[in-house]
């Protein structure tokens, strides 16, 4: 295996957990003069699921359990990470995610003005053509996802189990991205990445329904985890991080589309080469359902020890 380009993916990818409203200062990049991407969940009891991105600006964020739209927010970006304020959403014990632009890393975040009834380009920078998209409608209203694996026009709902079709509505080129015309006037805040060798995974697999449940394959050991149902539709979204729970199995799953605090009971291992679901629930590896699949590294592949 090769040396990746990543050696520590912790660049531009990680994770703090925090409690009692305190804030996030030892970033390893300066979020006020690159973009940066921020998903912050209350792990001790209910509360929205916040979205921050530098490109919003200070004090507004979106609640992703909700949807797209813009909401007034005490957090602000500073030089070593962000400062929290006072909302409810950042008291108690919260675990925050933080994502880098980079085309190194495949990540870009823009803000793009659209008028229905016209397609809308805008520049994207995420190194080539984006795997996997999150479009926010900052004036309200679902938050698209785009997966590469999905049928033309295809999409899941990141604050509801759904999916849908709808031709047209996102399309990509390795640097520009368009919104179809079809979509509701206003901004939105989209969100790319791109797989990239012993960093980032954007993939698909079907559920075994048992508990030796389906392998995931990447070619690095994974911190962060996200899977959907794509083929049902009725399921939640499940996030797992290593961060959360050392060792395996990683038990502990956020869900996008609820405010619910870590479920508990749905198993998976974070192994050297991926992730093996360990449970028989629908949440995760029912059987013959397809999950889309999202996850960044820990460790890349050429430096994972077997686990």
């Amino acid at each position: 295996m090769p040396c990746p380009d990543i050696l520590n993916p912790d660049d531009y990818v990680t994770t703090r957990e925090r409690t009692g409203g305190a804030d996030v200062a030892n970033l390893p990049w300066n979020p006020t003069i690159g973009k940066t991407f921020h998903m912050a969940k209350r792990l001790d009891t209910a509360s929205n699921f916040r979205v921050t991105c530098s490109e919003l600006g200070d004090n507004l964020a979106i609640n992703c359990n909700v949807g797209g739209a813009e909401v007034a927010s005490s957090h602000s970006f500073i030089a070593g990470g962000i400062s929290v304020g006072a909302d409810t959403e950042y008291q108690g014990q919260v675990f925050h995610q933080f994502w880098r632009a980079s085309p190194k890393a495949g990540a870009d975040f823009v803000l793009v003005e659209h008028v229905n009834g016209t397609p809308t380009m805008f520049a994207q920078a995420t190194g080539g053509l984006f795997d996997y998209a999150e479009v926010y409608p900052l004036s309200g209203g679902d938050v698209r996802v785009f997966h590469k694996d999905m049928a033309s026009g295809g999409y899941l709902i990141l604050n509801d189990t759904g999916n849908g079709t709808d031709a047209g509505w996102l399309t990509r080129t390795a640097n520009t991205g368009t919104l179809g015309a079809q979509m509701a006037s206003g901004q939105y805040l989209i969100r790319m990445h791109r797989a990239v060798p012993q960093f980032c995974a954007v993939t698909s697999r079907k559920g075994t329904g048992v508990v030796d449940g389906m392998f995931v394959p990447m070619d690095f050991e994974p911190r962060i985890f996200v899977g959907k149902d794509g083929s049902d539709g009725i399921y939640n979204w499940a996030l797992y991080c290593s961060d959360i729970a050392e060792g395996n199995p990683v038990s502990d799953a956020l869900r996008f589309n609820l405010d619910t605090g870590l479920l508990g009971s749905v198993p998976i291992d974070m192994n050297s080469n991926g992730v093996k679901a360990r449970n028989a629930d629908n949440f995760i590896n029912k059987l013959g359902v397809t999950y889309r699949c999202i996850a960044w590294a820990r460790t890349p592949g050429k430096f994972a020890r077997a686990r």
